[in-house]
Parts: structure tokens; C-alpha cells; sequence
């Protein structure tokens, strides 16, 4: 029997291959030309995803078309400001000083945001582990608008500016491939039960490993980069994190997947879960070194 289900899992495997490579193409070339393209990519992907969400929600017609709005108001806003940047007006006063006093700026947000985000994760680890409550529609709806799509958005766009955004996507990349192949092959014990049968710890533990092995033969031989461990150490537990909370927030709204757009994956939702919190967080850690 269990054979039977190893041998299921891995005839999915071309077809999730495949989706995996094209998703992971279009980031590479976004980010390899940045600018424009970049934005473009990067509004593409959380465009849809927000679509997704909003369909996926249990709410009347009345509630789904305020939040379309809201998503759609926010996403507006934020690429008129990434206009702003792009075209440099800078000469808008509260632009100039902003720009002009970036690094008092930048200090005080990262000492404000990132024990923030801390705490965010936290009472995630929380959430999912030892509570048994719902999160109700709206708040599901908030979390998603700030947390999936602002600052994963900024983040991106402000990470990319220091060349760290390549490390950060292609080690969630690699990592999810390795957790997914070492929980079919070697995955016994489920890693979060009632929120996500499949995520076995073998997997996730194997596949950090195996991601960790990859790395330092790559920046040890290939291109000496010790200054980028950091990010490899702490990406496999932050992706595990948000994977298991959009696998939470899925068995709530009562589906498998958020979409098919993405044959052996599922929707555009279920590919940026693991970078609700890494990307973010790679930002702020970094902010904080390129500052103090």
C-alpha cells in the first residue's frame, strides 16, 4: 500500500516539475533584468494570488466585491508609488526627505517592524500548533491584503536592489523540491496532522539538509559567498511556516488547493506561501546589517 502511494506521488512529479520550472524561470528573468520587469512579474503573481483568495472565501457576493476593491485599491497604490520611484520624482518634499534621510528612516523602522514580525511569527507557530480557533473571513482577508501581498511586494522590490532576491527564490525553490522528494521516499511521521497530512517531518528535515548541503558546495567551490549562509539557514523553517499556514487556512475554507493554474501545485497561492514570511524577513535582517 504504501508503495502504491510512493508510486502516486512520484508519477505527479514531470507535471509538478515542469509547473516548478516555468514559475521558477519567470522569477529568474525577472530578477535577473529587474526594474520594470521585475514589478511587473512580482504584481502578475500576487495579483492573482489575491484572486485567488477571494474566491476561495466562504463570504456573500456583498463582502467578495469589497474585498476585490480593497485588493485591487491597495495593489493600485502601490504601483503608483512604485512609479514614483521608478521615474524618480524625487523632487516631491515628502519624497526628498525620505530619500535624504533613509538611513535615520530605514534605522527606526527596522528597530520598530522587525519585533513586529517577530511576534507575527510567533503567534503563527501558535496558531497552528496549540490553538484550535477559525480566523474569520475578514481577518483572513486583512492578514492576506498586509501581510501576502504589501510587504512581500515591497520586500521584493527592495531586496532585489542588493542582488539577494536570486539567493532567497532559488533556496525555497530547491528546498521545496528536496522536502517534497524526501517525504515521498523516507516521510513516516506528519509534521502538522490536522493541518496538513502530506508535510511529513522526515521531509522537511531530509529536504533542509539535503538544501543545506547544495548551498555550501555551492558557495564553497562555485562562488565564494560565506556572506550568504544566513540566508540558506533560516529559509527552510520560515517556508515550512507559511506553507502550513495557507494549509490551515485552506482546510478552513474546505479546499485542496487555492487554484489550477499551476498543474501539480495547485494555484499562484499555494507557490507564494513560502515566501510570506522569508522574503520579508531576509529584507529586515538585511536592512538591519546594511544599517548598524
Amino acid at each position: 500500500m504504501a508503495d502504491e502511494v510512493r508510486n502516486k506521488k512520484f508519477s505527479d512529479l514531470p507535471k509538478r516539475s515542469l509547473s516548478a520550472i516555468i514559475y521558477g524561470v519567470l522569477w529568474i528573468i525577472a530578477i535577473y533584468f529587474g526594474g520594470w520587469v521585475l514589478s511587473v512579474v512580482t504584481y502578475l503573481f500576487f495579483s492573482i494570488a489575491a484572486w485567488e483568495l477571494i474566491k476561495l472565501l466562504n463570504s456573500d457576493l456583498k463582502e467578495k466585491k469589497l474585498f476585490t476593491i480593497s485588493a485591487a485599491i491597495t495593489l493600485f497604490l502601490l504601483i503608483i508609488s512604485q512609479l514614483l520611484i521608478y521615474f524618480k520624482f524625487r523632487d516631491l518634499s515628502f519624497l526628498n526627505f525620505t530619500f535624504s534621510n533613509f538611513a535615520n528612516i530605514g534605522s527606526f523602522m527596522s528597530l520598530l517592524v522587525l519585533p513586529l514580525f517577530i511576534i507575527l511569527l510567533l503567534e503563527t507557530v501558535f496558531l497552528l500548533f496549540f490553538s484550535k480557533s477559525s480566523i474569520n473571513n475578514f481577518l483572513k482577508f486583512l492578514s492576506f491584503l498586509f501581510f501576502w501581498i504589501i510587504i512581500p511586494i515591497i520586500s521584493v522590490q527592495f531586496l532585489n536592489t542588493f542582488n539577494y532576491l536570486l539567493v532567497t527564490i532559488v533556496t525555497i525553490w530547491v528546498f521545496d523540491t528536496m522536502a517534497y522528494v524526501m517525504g515521498v521516499l523516507l516521510g513516516k511521521h506528519t509534521l502538522a496532522k490536522g493541518i496538513s497530512p502530506k508535510k511529513t517531518t522526515e521531509g522537511v528535515i531530509y529536504g533542509a539538509i539535503l538544501t543545506y548541503i547544495i548551498f555550501i558546495i555551492y558557495f564553497s567551490f562555485i562562488e565564494k559567498r560565506a556572506d550568504l549562509y544566513w540566508i540558506v539557514a533560516i529559509i527552510p523553517f520560515l517556508a515550512t511556516i507559511g506553507d502550513l499556514l495557507e494549509s490551515k487556512l485552506k482546510r478552513e475554507i474546505g479546499v485542496k488547493d487555492s487554484g489550477n493554474i499551476l498543474p501539480g501545485h495547485g494555484g499562484m497561492l499555494d507557490r507564494l506561501d513560502s515566501i510570506l514570511f522569508t522574503v520579508p524577513f531576509v529584507t529586515l535582517v538585511y536592512l538591519v546589517i546594511i544599517l548598524f
